[in-house]
């Protein structure tokens, strides 16, 4: 049986609306993509005792330092290979370059909730931080993931086709949540509808829950909007 139930999911949505959590106002406002309504829910979501936490598309870290925030028995990996930012003319780097000014603004909010004195706040032995691009990871010998929070740029039909494909069989216990940001994006929700579809005989929805934004950087709602599923692995026997 899954840790994550629908009723729980249900409880830390309901928290987040309110901008309840663990968080304080310093964490709910943090700089970054995100807003304090998404924090919250991650922050929730991770609350419970030995969650593991896969978050793909990691950025400046303004949504990953918020889910462990407090949760120290919550062991989280974090994905991202630093090659795009929308906030650059370009917005994929040259070849053979990543954008380090990214990356380092990562690395500074992570260090910044993990120093020595202050060690119940993010605790660094339960993070593991993956620089690849998601699609090249062996998800094997990692741990299987009961909240998975992705948000990659751009958000394609070929990404959310790759991680029904190449992740999510090997990264998830047979239950589990997944959380699609970029919700607000009509073209994204009808990518996920048609992956779902498209992998209905490997996975089945158990419940979805879905939070669409005024816009898809809105700082007062859940930011680009998100989508919240309950999934179940299909055993091959039910399959025929």
């Amino acid at each position: 049986m899954s840790k994550i139930t629908e009723e729980f999911v249900k409880a830390c949505l309901e928290l987040a609306d309110n901008e309840k959590s663990k968080l304080t106002e310093l964490e709910r406002e943090m700089m970054g993509d995100c807003s304090a309504k998404l924090r919250c829910l991650l922050n929730n979501l991770c609350s419970k005792d030995n969650t593991n936490y896969l978050e793909i598309g990691l950025y400046r870290g303004s949504s990953f330092v918020p889910a462990l925030f407090g949760n120290a028995k919550t062991k989280a990996i974090g994905i991202d290979n630093w090659m795009f930012d929308r906030k650059e003319i370009n917005k994929i780097p040259p070849k053979g370059y990543i954008w380090d000014n990214v990356k380092s603004g990562f690395e500074d909010v992570v260090n910044k909730y993990s120093r020595i004195e202050n060690p119940a706040v993010i605790d660094k032995n339960n993070i593991k931080i993956i620089e690849k691009d998601f699609t090249e990871v062996n998800y094997v010998p990692l741990p299987k993931f009961d909240v998975i929070n992705f948000d990659v740029l751009p958000m394609t039909f070929d990404a959310l086709d790759a991680l029904f494909e190449k992740v999510l069989p090997k990264a998830t216990p047979p239950q589990f949540v997944l959380l699609v940001n970029q919700y607000s994006n009509e073209q994204v929700a009808k990518f996920v509808d048609n992956v779902l579809h498209r992998y209905k005989d490997s996975f089945t929805v158990d419940f979805k829950y879905q939070k669409v934004s005024a816009s898809t950087a809105d700082s007062f709602n859940y930011f680009s909007g998100v989508g919240v599923f309950g999934i179940s692995k299909i055993k091959k026997e039910e399959k025929k």
